[in-house]
């Protein structure tokens, strides 16, 4: 960095005029630089991927042809194919954003021996944009994938059940106050939730 900035201080002095007013020279050339936009999201991108994109349809051509295009570098986990492309764990971290929506696609990673160690930082970016909650340990660099897909999927499905047991508990509730055998404000107190949402919740019920 010291040397480029003592470059371009030794640069500027040899210019004149316009020249030293920009720092640029007539000869100086420069790199192109391509900015890209990382998607994080299991779904299908349906936004504009351009500035005319944005526009209504009812501009002319005689103006459109007047406006540069802008267009947007999308990096899009629905859309890759091949994810050997990508030299670090983003493309584990995508495959796996792109995977998650799929009915069996956790499971296919599994079995993908790529995906048998992963980064702290990885697994965060995961649980992060797909709320997998994937425990953790503290202290560690790196993630043994087979434990902690296990642990996962214990604690799903303990979630599961107790979501089950609870939605049940609900059901039977809603059943006797509709029923008259159990007035609501009782009701709302078994299931130990406000009155104002056992409610709502009734009148869900209602409308099915």
């Amino acid at each position: 960095m010291q040397i480029s900035k003592d470059y371009l201080i030794q640069k500027k002095k040899e210019l004149k005029g316009a020249e030293f007013l920009s720092g640029f020279s007539k000869d100086d050339k420069i790199y192109p630089i391509i900015t890209l936009t990382v998607y994080f999201g299991s779904e299908k991108w349906d936004a504009p991927r351009s500035l005319k994109e944005m526009f209504p349809s009812d501009i002319e051509d005689i103006v459109l042809n007047q406006i540069e295009d802008y267009r947007l570098h999308l990096i899009i986990p629905s859309e890759i194919e091949d994810f050997s492309i990508f030299k670090t764990d983003l493309g584990k971290a995508l495959k796996y954003i792109k995977m998650s929506d799929k009915p069996d696609g956790i499971k296919q990673l599994r079995l993908d021996e790529n995906f048998q160690q992963m980064s702290v930082d990885t697994i965060q970016l995961i649980n992060e944009f797909t709320k997998s909650n994937i425990e953790i340990p503290e202290e560690e660099e790196e993630i043994n994938m087979c434990v902690a897909w296990d642990t996962f999927e214990r604690e799903c499905t303990e979630k599961g059940r107790r979501e089950g047991h609870r939605e049940g508990v609900l059901s039977t509730l809603t059943e006797l106050v509709e029923k008259g055998i159990l007035n609501m404000e009782d009701a709302a107190s078994h299931a130990s939730i406000p009155l104002e949402d056992f409610k709502q919740l009734i009148g869900n019920a209602s409308k099915i």
